[in-house]
């Protein structure tokens, strides 16, 4: 009788636990990536056919620019991976450590529904832009479509008038913004 009770104890405290745990934890598919066309909402620095969300901006990576339209094929654990009209294949990685994102926010920030309107931008702001660089007097918008956002782990809040990104793992730059939001300075 003794046995029976125990094993019937154990029972519910397993059941009890599997409980307790499915009810905090992430249901499945919740942070999917919808597969559809998108546009890249900004110019990103691919690495070997792939952009990390850490965002690095050497100049030494291949430019994917702003608006280039692509088909998402599949999207599993941190990446996503896509493909140009042109056949290019490309994967997004995203590095939560350092966006503080999951990976359907990351999704959000480099990729929309709809092509990015240019049509507000200077004649120099748009040739940077297809640069992927940010200019002097160019606003927060027009960094964020020309080089995308700062990782979080460097610049917490977009809010700040300091954005930090990295060239590589171990340099970094700054773009300082005066009081009126556009771009005073960027170097180290």
């Amino acid at each position: 009788m003794v046995e029976g009770r125990r094993t019937w104890l154990l029972r519910a405290l397993v059941v009890g636990l599997a409980l307790l745990v499915g009810c905090h934890s992430v249901p499945w598919g919740a942070d999917t990536v919808p597969h559809g066309t998108y546009y890249t909402k900004f110019g990103l620095r691919l690495d070997r056919d792939v952009y990390r969300t850490t965002n690095y901006r050497s100049s030494q990576l291949y430019l994917m620019p702003v608006n280039t339209k692509c088909e998402v094929l599949s999207s599993r654990g941190d990446r996503v991976t896509a493909r140009t009209e042109d056949g290019h294949q490309f994967t997004v990685e995203n590095v939560p450590k350092h966006t503080r994102d999951s990976t359907l926010q990351a999704f959000d920030k480099v990729f929309s529904a709809q092509p990015v309107d240019l049509s507000a931008y200077s004649p120099d702001e748009l040739a940077a832009i297809q640069r992927g660089e940010a200019i002097q007097g160019m606003t927060k918008d027009g960094v964020l479509v020309a080089m995308g956002p700062p990782p979080a782990i460097g610049t917490p809040s977009l809010d700040s008038n300091d954005w930090k990104y990295w060239n590589t793992r171990f340099t970094t730059f700054l773009v300082r913004f005066g009081s009126d939001g556009h771009v005073t300075a960027i170097g180290r």
